[in-house]
């Protein structure tokens, strides 16, 4: 029987407090490329800012999981690319369907929580209802983020879970991985490329930084070569 499904699909997953305009143009980058795109809205997000505090790292990994699910009734296989917090999940997602993975790019991803925010997270929560956003962290003066300017303290804890469950799941990787991130990121200290690239389990794994962007690399002055080079890097495997 002739199979009518499509080779591979790609699945963008965006960051913490941002939505799908943040990975929009690479996206759509792709799909001019002739790539079949998904970027499901993680619950919580593009709604309000205290909703962000009635959803669990559960369900956005359920989120993925079913938009990775629908993609393989068109695809054979699945690209998975994650900006922020969308990379730290991608490892969990990988490893949920291993056969039907193609490759991983992390863009920016966080895979380690710094000892303070963690200390930080338990003492304030008696204390506080939300803090002030994070998002925004672009070099180009020309482009702007959307995303919530304050966030519910309780969302730090599932932000928190997510990291801790993408550093668990590195060393079961087995497909190809690029891990993009920036020289200059206020928001991911080196640290986390560092983990990642140690971590990871596969061994077709390789590193590039940018050095004219900031935290949101893929709105961000290095976006164009960023872009190639995932293109370049699904290509070589689709």
């Amino acid at each position: 029987m002739i199979s009518n499904k499509l080779k591979s699909s790609v699945l963008i997953s965006h960051g913490f407090s941002s939505g799908p305009s943040s990975v929009q143009d690479l996206g759509e980058y792709l799909q001019q490329k002739n790539f079949n795109v998904v970027i499901p809205l993680l619950p919580g997000h593009c709604t309000e800012w205290k909703d962000l505090g009635k959803v669990t790292c559960e369900d956005w990994i359920s989120t993925l999981e079913k938009a990775f699910e629908d993609l393989l009734k068109t695809s054979e296989k699945i690209h998975l690319i994650g900006l922020s917090l969308g990379a730290s999940l991608a490892p969990v997602i990988a490893n949920k369907f291993p056969e039907k993975t193609a490759t991983i790019s992390f863009i920016s991803g966080p895979f380690k929580v710094a000892f303070l925010h963690r200390l930080a997270s338990i003492l304030g929560k008696p204390f506080l209802k939300s803090m002030k956003g994070i998002g925004g962290d672009i070099k180009n003066p020309d482009k702007k983020e959307i995303f919530y300017h304050r966030i519910p303290f309780n969302a730090f804890a599932e932000l928190f879970k997510a990291i801790d469950l993408g550093r668990e799941n590195l060393s079961s990787v087995k497909v190809p991985v690029r891990l993009f991130y920036s020289e200059n990121d206020h928001i991911v200290p080196k640290i986390n490329r560092k983990i990642a690239l140690n971590e990871l389990g596969s061994q077709d794994k390789k590193l590039k930084v940018y050095q004219n962007s900031y935290h949101v690399l893929t709105l961000d002055n290095d976006a164009p070569e960023l872009f190639r080079d995932i293109e370049e890097f699904i290509n070589q495997y689709d």
